[in-house]
């Protein structure tokens, strides 16, 4: 650049020359190289640790969802465990109308019945039978098979609150003398189905379907063996949510067994 300047009475031209910073600091075309890589970086970062936040909520809902079900499996194991009688067809005698669990408000879906069992007391003044029936209650109209749309019921006597033993004992609190037969939820967002008891008329000539003949406890056609298939969901069911799951799936289905007591 040509800058005028007096010298000596006479304009004289200087050339000002702008100092070079040759290896100090970024051009423009380089900071916008490393601010778009820098950018490229940090996004595959965030992208590798939301996948990762992502899978670990979806491994802990699954985990969640395997509990419930072994709860589930376990809660009913050890009920049909200490009674008898067990029938997977309703008797009005055992279960009647007013053991029915009411759906929620505006499902018109019917409740299924599942199976019934019976307990049995000895007490000072007698023998006394409790029954105890299972349920199936639609949460909306049209349910299918999600479980996300079914809740488990159970009528009959109370648990004890200190011994977990079903019916009154010493060391419980306080129940009424019909040992406090009423409904409870065993779980939400539980579907059970495919009930079945290995009776002779479910066995037929060739044994319970599907159960494996070298096994003879579960074989015997004893009426004392019931088989069903259970699935839980968590309760959200929009494909959005991290939390919507379902256990078990597909192959990983099986029959699950309880077998009653001898008497």
């Amino acid at each position: 650049m040509l800058v005028p300047c007096r010298r000596g009475g006479m304009l004289a031209q200087l050339r000002v020359v702008a100092p070079k910073y040759a290896g100090q600091g970024f051009s423009l075309v380089e900071f916008i190289l490393v601010a778009l890589l820098s950018s490229i970086v940090i996004m595959a970062a965030a992208r590798i640790a939301v996948s990762e936040t992502r899978a670990s909520i979806k491994s802990y809902a699954i985990q969640t969802l395997r509990d419930k079900y072994s709860r589930i499996t376990y809660f009913i194991d050890g009920e049909v465990g200490e009674g008898d009688a067990l029938s997977v067809v309703r008797d009005e005698s055992v279960c009647p109308a007013d053991t029915t669990p009411a759906a929620p408000s505006g499902v018109t879906e019917s409740v299924r019945f599942l199976f019934s069992l019976r307990h049995r007391y000895v007490q000072s003044q007698g023998r006394h039978d409790k029954y105890t029936c299972f349920f199936g209650v639609p949460l909306v109209n049209t349910p299918g098979s999600d479980p996300n749309n079914w809740a488990l019921y159970r009528w009959g006597p109370a648990i004890g609150d200190k011994s977990g033993v079903i019916g009154r004992t010493s060391d419980d609190s306080a129940v009424d003398d019909d040992l406090n037969p009423g409904h409870y939820v065993v779980s939400l967002y539980a579907y059970v189905y495919d009930v079945a008891l290995n009776s002779r008329s479910a066995c037929g000539t060739i044994g319970l379907p599907g159960v494996d003949a070298a096994d003879p406890t579960k074989y015997a056609c004893d009426g004392r063996t019931l088989t069903y298939r259970l699935k839980v969901g968590s309760g959200t069911s929009g494909r959005g949510s991290l939390w919507s799951s379902t256990y078990p799936s597909g192959s990983t289905i099986r029959t699950v067994y309880a077998r009653a007591r001898i008497l």
